[in-house]
């Protein structure tokens, strides 16, 4: 079992019967779960039980998931443990109830019914974080002892000084990999980073076609693996096109290009980065002999605000209308296509060979105009 896997997930719900069928999913691959069926029952556990992810949904009897959370962040022993909120998913989709979330302290979100797999994914990537802070958090501590012990111990003050940077170093590293540059060095220097709004940004939404269906193929390793091995290949592509990778959530990756620093090219470079992404899912098929994921790709140009949500969980994140439009090119696009807005195609037009598409109606966006990259 994974070292991080030994914490627990409460999941507070009213619908106890159906969390009971998710918590028997999630102990089949070693996930600890318990359930509260009212905010004031998980208060209770929460005194007894050390948790590193809570899943609430915002609509709980008694007391609210934003009343409920924001009696956790005024406790010192719960306030640093990650919340994911449940909504139905027209409140998912809702810009407002999104910045409601993000103000009262919650760090992701999810809609109902569940997906166990996509449950099962953000619950593990909150809970490996957890475990890295604790784990931080515990070498920190060993540090300020080493600091008392230099008070006492003049003569082992060299030793104890190169140890204070090497983790001072691994701190500035671990900020780095997890938040752009110039944000760590901002969190590093003030302690806390603003958050920023971009006008000229392209967003990149990727999907992995069918993944329910691949999941039923693989073992639980064997999908984790492959995820993995894509996603790598990913970051891989934004980072030599200089664009930011925001996140993933289950099977999906978000990227920003002409973020944090604007680029005037960012649309260009987002085409290049999606077509060597799409030419990779080819070559993967070829290597598993077909026993791979076909993606869907959109892409959609505009403004977007960008900054880092949570506390002890730090998330570099972004939020808009384009997100959503950029989701919405994703789910109307076809298998290995890369499918563009008319405001990107109006960009790339005459640095890429596009096909029209048509107006087509977009979940929530009414018709839209769409392109193929050719």
């Amino acid at each position: 079992m994974e070292e991080f896997l030994k914490l627990k997930t409460l999941i507070i719900d009213n619908h106890v019967d159906e969390m009971v069928s998710i918590a028997n999913f999630l102990a089949e691959f070693d996930f600890k779960v318990d359930i509260a069926g009212s905010g004031k029952e998980a208060l209770l556990m929460m005194q007894e039980e050390e948790y590193g992810c809570l899943v609430i949904d915002i609509q709980s009897s008694e007391i609210n998931g934003f009343e409920l959370t924001g009696i956790i962040k005024t406790n010192e022993l719960t306030k640093g443990i990650p919340i994911i909120y449940s909504a139905d998913e027209e409140k998912i989709e809702d810009k407002d109830f999104i910045f409601s979330c993000l103000q009262s302290g919650g760090v992701d979100f999810i809609a109902k019914p569940f997906d166990n797999i996509l449950l099962m994914l953000k619950i593990r990537n909150h809970l490996e974080f957890s475990y890295n802070i604790k784990k931080l958090m515990y070498e920190n501590y060993q540090n300020v002892k080493l600091n008392l012990l230099l008070e006492n111990h003049i003569n082992i003050s060299n030793e104890l000084s190169s140890i204070m940077s090497d983790e001072k170093h691994r701190t500035e590293e671990l900020l780095n990999k997890l938040l752009p540059s110039d944000i760590a060095e901002e969190l590093m220097n003030k302690g806390t980073s603003d958050a920023r709004h971009f006008n000229d940004v392209t967003v990149i939404f990727t999907d992995f076609i069918g993944f329910s269906f691949f999941s039923q193929l693989f073992t639980p390793q064997e999908l984790v693996s492959e995820l993995n091995t894509c996603f790598i290949a990913f970051d891989r592509i934004m980072e030599k096109y200089g664009i930011e990778k925001i996140k993933t959530v289950g099977d999906a990756y978000l990227a920003a290009s002409g973020l944090p620093f604007p680029d005037p090219n960012h649309a260009i470079k987002a085409v290049n980065a999606a077509i060597e992404i799409a030419e990779y899912m080819e070559k993967r098929k070829d290597q598993k002999a077909g026993k791979a994921f076909s993606i869907r790709i959109g892409l959609h140009s505009g403004d977007v605000i960008a900054g880092i949500i949570g506390a002890k969980k730090l998330a570099y994140d972004i939020w808009g209308d384009t997100v959503n439009i950029a989701a919405r090119m994703e789910q109307n696009s076809e298998a290995g296509k890369i499918n563009i807005s008319e405001t990107t195609y109006s960009i790339v037009k005459d640095n890429f060979e596009c096909i029209y598409r048509g107006e087509i109606e977009a979940k929530n966006k009414g018709a839209l105009k769409m392109y193929f990259i050719a």
